[in-house]
C-alpha cells in the first residue's frame, strides 16, 4: 500500500513552537490523484520518542491540515542545538517517507539582542542573521512586559516560507500571523498566506492553492476552523477545471453533514456520501438543471431533462431502489406533435408497466407485451380497449365492435394461436338491442346464443355437452327441420316396428360415483341404451373420443312415427276384418229373429186352426215337436 500514497507536505507557519504546537500542513495523493475523504494520521519525532495519532482527518482534494503537539505536547528540547527533525507519518497504517521539521523562529536559541525599556514598558530585542537550514534571515522579537514574545518578524532567504510576521498573546500564544508560502517545485516565487486563531480553539486561514499545479499558486482559498481541531468548518476557493474558473464553498459539520456548491453545482452530503446534488448540466440544444438524491447505498431519485429523448426542454424523473442497479419509476415527455407524458415501472427483473396519456401496457422481463388498457381515435371512430397476452399469444381483448359503431362492446378470449374462441357482445337488429354469445372450436364448430327478435336463438355446430338437467321453463324446445334446409330427403324405408320390438325402453340411475365429472343426476331415469338403438338405427348414435354413445331421442321420434303408422294400417286391417265379422253376426242374428218370428206366427197359425175346427187340442209337447220339425 505504501507505493499508492504520495505525500507532499507543507508547514503553513513555521514562525513558533509556543505552547508546544506546531501547526502542519500537507497534501495527500495516490496514484496521481488527490484524495478527498477522512485519514487517520499517526505522526512521530523517532529521535525524541514522541508520536501521536490524529484520527479521521478530513482531506478535501488531497489537502489536509493539523496541528503537531495538539493531543501529545511536543517536547520543550524539539529543537535545543539542532535546526532540523525528522518527523515520520503514517496514513491509515501504510508509512510514508519522513519529512524535514525546521527549526521555528521562536525556538532557543543563541543570539546577541539589543534590549530597551520604553515608557510602556515593552522590551524589544533584534537578532543578528543567523544560520538557518533553508538559508539566511533576519529576526525581530518583540516581547511584552512579562517577557513573553507579543511580536515576530522574520525572513528568509530560500525555503518554504519566505518573510513571516507573527504576533501572539501575553501568554506567548500565536493568534494570526502572515507569510509567504512557496512551493519549490511548482512555485518557487511563492504567495501569501495567513493564519488567524481563536482564544482556546478556532482558526481561520488563507492563502493561494499552491499544491495544484498549472495556476494553483494564483487561485486563492480560505478556511475555517472550528472548536474541534484540524476539521475545516467551512472552505472557500476559487477553483479552475479546464478552462473555467469559478467559486467553491465546503461547508462541514461535527454531525457528518456537509455541505458544498459552486457556479453550477450544490451538494450536501452526510458522512462523506452525497445525499443531495443540485446542478447545471449543458446540452447540444442548451442547458438545463437537474436534480439527485442519494440514500445510503448510492442515487435513488434523479430529476433533469430527457436529453436523449426531446432535448433540454423535455422533463424526465427516475427514481431507484436500494440495489442502485435500474431505475424503478420513469417519469417524462414524449415529443411530437401533440405532446404527451409517460409513467414507466420497471421491477428488478426489468418486467414493467408503461401508462401514457392513452395507454397502460405492462411488459414481462423479455419485454413481450403482457397487458394492455388504451383510448383509440382517428378521424372516424373513438373507443377503450383491454387486451391481455399470455407468453406466446394473445388470449383477452375487450373493446367496441368499431367496425360496426364504436358504441356497442365487443369481447373475446383467446387461444393459443390468437383465433377468437369466446365471443360477447352487442348488437342491434334495428328493432332493439341484444347481447350475443358466441363459443368457438378451432375446427369451425361453434355455440351461439343470441336472443334477437322476438325470441331467442341457441345456436350449436356439431353439437354440444350439457353436464345435469336441462328445463325448458314457460317455453318450448325447437330442432330447425325446414324442407328448405334439407336435400336428399328419403323415406325411412324401414320395417320400423319390428325393430322397436327389438329394443328395450328401460329404467336405469346413473354411476354417479364412478363419472363425478358428468354432473350425472341422482334421480331414477328412463330412456334407451344406445347399444341396441346403434344396432337397428346407428344414425340416431354418436360415439365421442372417448368411445362413449349418445341417442339423438329427437330424431328416434320419426322411427317412432314410422313404427306408429305401421301399427296404425294392422290396426285398420283389424277393424275391417272386425267390421266383415260384425256383418256376419248380424246377418246371423237377423236370420234369427226371422226363425223367431216365424215360429211365433206358426204358434199363432195353430192357435187360430185349433179354434176354428174344434180340434182336440195337441199336447203342448207334440206342438213344442211339431213346431221344431
Amino acid at each position: 500500500m505504501k507505493q499508492l500514497f504520495t505525500l507532499f507536505l507543507t508547514l503553513l507557519v513555521s514562525i513558533s513552537i509556543t505552547a508546544q504546537k506546531l501547526p502542519f500542513q500537507g497534501k495527500l495523493m495516490e496514484n496521481g490523484l488527490a484524495i478527498t475523504g477522512t485519514k487517520t494520521l499517526v505522526v512521530s519525532i523517532p529521535d525524541l520518542s514522541w508520536e501521536e495519532t490524529h484520527a479521521n482527518v478530513p482531506i478535501n482534494d488531497g489537502l489536509y491540515f493539523i496541528v503537531l503537539g495538539s493531543g501529545v505536547a511536543l517536547p520543550h528540547d524539539l529543537f535545543v542545538g539542532v535546526d532540523e527533525r525528522l518527523l515520520n507519518i503514517s496514513v491509515d497504517g501504510t508509512d510514508l517517507s519522513p519529512v524535514t521539521l525546521y527549526k521555528p523562529l521562536n525556538a532557543p536559541y543563541e543570539t546577541d539582542s539589543i534590549s530597551a525599556i520604553n515608557t510602556a514598558g515593552a522590551v524589544t530585542a533584534l537578532m543578528k542573521n543567523a544560520e538557518h537550514a533553508e538559508g539566511e534571515y533576519g529576526h525581530l522579537v518583540l516581547n511584552g512586559s512579562n517577557g513573553n514574545p507579543n511580536v515576530y518578524l522574520s525572513g528568509t532567504g530560500t525555503g518554504k516560507n519566505n518573510g513571516i510576521i507573527g504576533a501572539m498573546n501575553q501568554n506567548g500564544d500565536y493568534r494570526s500571523y502572515l507569510n509567504i508560502h512557496t512551493n519549490d517545485t511548482n512555485y518557487p516565487d511563492g504567495s501569501g498566506f495567513f493564519t488567524v486563531l481563536g482564544n482556546s480553539a478556532g482558526a481561520l486561514q488563507g492563502g493561494f492553492q499552491i499544491w495544484e499545479s498549472g495556476n494553483g499558486a494564483n487561485l486563492p482559498y480560505l478556511t475555517f476552523e472550528g472548536t474541534e481541531d484540524d476539521v475545516d468548518r467551512v472552505w472557500l476557493e476559487v477553483h479552475e477545471e479546464g478552462d473555467d474558473e469559478f467559486g467553491y464553498l465546503h461547508l462541514n459539520s461535527n454531525m457528518g453533514h456537509k455541505f458544498r456548491f459552486n457556479a453550477n453545482r450544490i451538494w450536501l452530503e452526510e458522512n462523506d456520501q452525497e445525499r443531495i446534488r443540485l446542478h447545471l448540466d449543458t446540452h447540444a440544444d442548451g442547458a438545463y438543471g437537474a436534480l439527485s438524491l442519494s440514500g445510503q447505498t448510492g442515487e435513488n431519485f434523479w430529476l433533469g431533462a430527457s436529453t436523449w429523448n426531446g432535448g433540454s426542454d423535455m422533463a424526465y424523473m427516475a427514481m431507484k431502489g436500494t440495489k442502485n442497479s435500474n431505475n424503478l419509476i420513469e417519469l417524462y415527455g414524449v415529443p411530437g406533435d401533440n405532446e404527451a407524458g409517460e409513467i414507466r415501472v420497471i421491477a428488478e427483473d426489468n418486467s414493467q408497466t408503461l401508462i401514457s396519456n392513452s395507454s397502460i401496457v405492462a411488459f414481462a422481463a423479455n419485454g413481450s407485451e403482457r397487458a394492455a388498457l388504451s383510448a383509440y381515435q382517428d378521424d372516424t371512430k373513438e373507443y377503450g380497449q383491454l387486451s391481455l397476452s399470455g407468453p406466446n399469444s394473445s388470449n383477452f381483448w375487450i373493446a367496441s365492435k368499431f367496425w360496426e359503431n364504436s358504441d356497442i362492446g365487443f369481447m373475446a378470449l383467446q387461444g393459443t394461436t390468437g383465433n377468437n374462441l369466446v365471443e360477447l357482445s352487442g348488437a342491434n337488429d334495428g328493432g332493439g338491442e341484444f347481447g350475443s354469445v358466441t363459443i368457438k372450436h378451432d375446427n369451425g364448430n361453434s355455440l351461439n346464443i343470441d336472443p334477437s327478435g322476438v325470441g331467442g336463438f341457441f345456436n350449436m355446430y356439431d353439437g354440444a355437452k350439457v353436464h345435469g338437467d336441462l328445463e325448458v321453463v314457460g317455453g318450448t324446445a325447437f330442432n330447425t327441420s325446414d324442407e328448405r334446409y334439407k336435400k336428399d330427403i328419403t323415406p325411412l324405408g324401414v320395417d320400423a316396428l319390428d325393430h322397436i320390438n327389438e329394443m328395450d325402453g328401460v329404467t336405469y340411475n346413473w354411476r354417479k360415483e364412478e363419472f363425478s365429472d358428468k354432473n350425472f343426476s341422482e334421480r331414477v331415469q328412463m330412456g334407451l341404451i344406445a347399444q341396441q338403438v346403434e344396432t337397428h338405427f346407428p344414425e340416431l348414435v354418436k360415439t365421442d373420443a372417448n368411445g362413449y354413445k349418445a341417442v339423438n331421442y329427437a330424431g328416434f321420434s320419426a322411427v317412432l312415427l314410422e313404427a306408429l303408422k305401421a301399427l296404425n294400417q294392422k290396426v285398420e286391417q283389424l277393424e275391417d276384418e272386425n267390421e266383415l265379422l260384425k256383418q256376419n253376426i248380424a246377418s246371423i242374428e237377423s236370420n234369427q229373429e226371422e226363425i223367431n218370428s216365424l215360429k211365433a206366427q206358426l204358434n199363432l197359425i195353430t192357435e187360430l186352426m185349433i179354434a176354428q175346427n174344434k180340434l182336440e187340442p195337441t199336447p203342448n209337447e207334440e206342438l213344442k215337436e211339431l213346431t221344431q220339425k
